[in-house]
């Protein structure tokens, strides 16, 4: 019925699977099993053709899922999603009756088939009583359960679920399960569904695919995959089974500390070969442009911090202020007292708002970029920092292109801090490193004065 070949799945530089080569038959029940983040969701939504794999392809009656038209797919697979909002007043039939729309050729209205098939549907989900309400309206369970009747209604031989029992209470829990695995036995449909609940997932399906979320799989007879040693590894946390009668019931062990801090490691084990790997991966050795900006505070802070950083490596450090100069700073105090190891430049003349003289401003800027200069074209320097340069380049002091052009003909180890709000996106674009800050809460907001040692 359907297959995938080799598929690969990511989210971001995260593999979730890796060569999957899986095949699921005609009228069987698969459960996807995994943690949360491992992939059950984006496999699915993949298996439906709703998102391309990052390698590999999906095949539905031996044919690659690309080659279905839309129409024809339509009436081969049904999807439920794990979520949906509802933005208009559609009621409880009309909702159902959209899924009839594959059969429809050229055919806009229903017909007394489509009609028929949505009622029996809302019937199998016990909501045929709802059929006027609008959807807007109804409980949580209620619409997962419309939800499941448009799937029915669709009646399409693969049906995949995300999720199917979500929302649902315990009794209609146990019957849409039941459901399922009765449309497998008896009408041989195929039926791949995502849930957690190991008991319930057990009970109605015939096969189980198992994620780990680093891209490792294991697919199966329930009776082989469904094993507590197995399914302790895959979900992080020891499985138990008790046996009641015929059924098998799964329940949650304890965890030892030893257990706990056994998986603790493994853990820190895995990333760490992730983080070395990286490490090693990285193996040049030059000068970086770092941009510090945003609205939250710490942009100055982090760019002193870095050069005293530097000074502490034997360094020499030069540092130009725009902007900055009408008062003395900590930074500033601090700094003189090193006069071999830094080069302090307090070269503005307050905020913009205090000097209020745009010509003024313009000249003093061109000033500073004079020294900044000076420190970007000496070797001898490790570091220069220019402290809020970006807000003369928001207001256009300076040109943007000669700043970047300067700042990129640094000695190849010299290192380049510039911070400050708005920082124009050609310098972004250039920099190896780039940090926004963001304000949570800033004391000032709450009356509390700019305070010596925390702000200056």
């Amino acid at each position: 019925m359907i297959g995938t070949h080799q598929l690969r799945l990511a989210m971001g530089k995260r593999t979730l699977v890796d060569k999957l080569d899986w095949q699921v038959g005609d009228g069987e029940c698969w459960s996807v099993i995994g943690r949360n983040g491992a992939g059950k969701s984006t496999l699915l939504r993949t298996l439906a053709g709703l998102r391309q794999p990052e390698a590999g392809y999906v095949s539905i009656d031996r044919r690659a899922l690309g080659e279905w038209p839309l129409q024809e797919l339509a009436l081969k697979r049904a999807f439920l999603a794990q979520a949906r909002n509802d933005a208009f007043s559609y009621s409880v039939i009309e909702t159902v009756l959209s899924a009839r729309h594959p059969y429809h050729d050229n055919r806009y209205w229903e017909n007394s088939d489509d009609h028929q098939a949505a009622i029996a549907a809302l019937a199998a989900m016990e909501v045929d009583h709802l059929a006027a309400r609008d959807v807007r309206t109804l409980s949580g369970g209620e619409r997962q359960r419309v939800a499941i009747a448009a799937m029915l209604a669709q009646d399409t031989p693969l049906l995949l679920l995300d999720e199917p029992a979500n929302a649902l209470d315990l009794a209609h829990q146990v019957s849409v399960m039941s459901l399922l695995s009765k449309l497998c036995r008896e009408q041989r449909k195929t039926v791949v569904m995502v849930g957690h609940d190991l008991t319930l997932a057990h009970s109605v399906s015939s096969h189980a695919l198992l994620l780990m979320g680093d891209g490792r799989w294991l697919a199966g007879p329930v009776a082989e995959v469904m094993q507590p040693a197995v399914l302790s590894e895959y979900l992080d946390h020891p499985i138990e089974i008790v046996r009641h009668g015929e059924r098998t019931i799964f329940i949650p062990g304890e965890s030892p500390m030893s257990d706990i801090n056994e998986r603790h490691r493994d853990r820190m084990e895995r990333k760490k070969a992730i983080i070395d790997a990286k490490i090693a991966a990285a193996d040049k050795n030059i000068g970086v442009l770092i941009v510090n900006t945003g609205n939250g505070k710490g942009k100055s802070s982090s760019g002193f911090g870095m050069a005293m950083r530097a000074m502490g490596h034997g360094m020499k450090v030069g540092v130009v202020q725009f902007i900055k100069g009408a008062m003395s700073t900590g930074e500033e105090q601090f700094l003189r007292r090193f006069p071999e190891e830094c080069s302090f430049h307090a070269m503005g003349e307050g905020y913009t708002w205090e000097t209020q003289n745009r010509e003024r401003d313009i000249e003093k800027a061109q000033q500073a970029w004079e020294q900044a200069r000076a420190f970007l074209r000496d070797p001898s320097y490790g570091m220069v920092v220019l402290d809020e340069l970006n807000i003369a380049l928001k207001y256009r002091y300076l040109d943007v292109h000669e700043v970047i052009a300067d700042l990129l003909d640094r000695p190849e180890m010299q290192h380049a801090v510039v911070t400050g709000r708005a920082a124009p996106q050609e310098l972004i674009d250039v920099a190896d490193t780039v940090t926004e800050m963001t304000v949570v809460k800033h004391a000032f907001k709450a009356g509390i004065a700019a305070q010596p040692g925390t702000e200056w």
